[in-house]
């Protein structure tokens, strides 16, 4: 596994554009929400590890602050739609233009992130530097989905 940041985060983008993909092309209700549920989890672990590790390294460049404030802003946007979505029945006609709007949301953001702040973190951090961030990310995000899946275990037997 590359460790390195920007292409480790990259690898997630594109899991993330197959799973919306997969989703938008499946007219089975089960299968959909199973890929939401992924979708959600995906989206959840990244940003939490992007928030907790990533962005407040990249906040100490001047160079990225600008841009950091924004993707935590965009971050928000995409929480605030997979809640709307967890809310709204798959039923619901409405359910498919939510989940298009959050995967055009999702890959604006990821546009940004890929053309602007990841090539400015290559031209700033050395690959050593961006190698020890990319794993700190992946012990966050490891972490995290060692603590979500406690917990939605716990849910199930308590």
């Amino acid at each position: 596994m590359n460790s390195e940041v920007t292409a480790y985060l990259e690898k997630d983008h594109r899991t993330v554009e197959t799973l919306f993909d997969d989703i938008l092309d499946s007219n089975d209700a089960t299968r959909k929400r199973a890929l939401f549920h992924a979708v959600d989890g995906e989206l959840s672990i990244h940003t939490e590890a992007e928030e907790a590790i990533l962005y407040p390294r990249a906040r100490r460049e001047p160079e990225l602050k600008g841009l950091v404030e924004h993707a935590e802003d965009e971050h928000q946007s995409i929480k605030d739609k997979i809640a709307l979505l967890r809310e709204t029945d798959l039923e619901d006609r409405e359910w498919n233009v939510l989940l298009r709007n959050l995967r055009d949301c999702v890959n604006h953001h990821v546009e940004e992130e890929e053309k602007e702040l990841f090539p400015k973190m290559r031209e700033l951090w050395s690959e050593a530097e961006r190698k020890e961030i990319g794993e700190a990310l992946i012990e966050a995000k490891e972490r995290t989905f060692r603590l979500s899946v406690v917990t939605v275990h716990e849910g199930a037997t308590g």
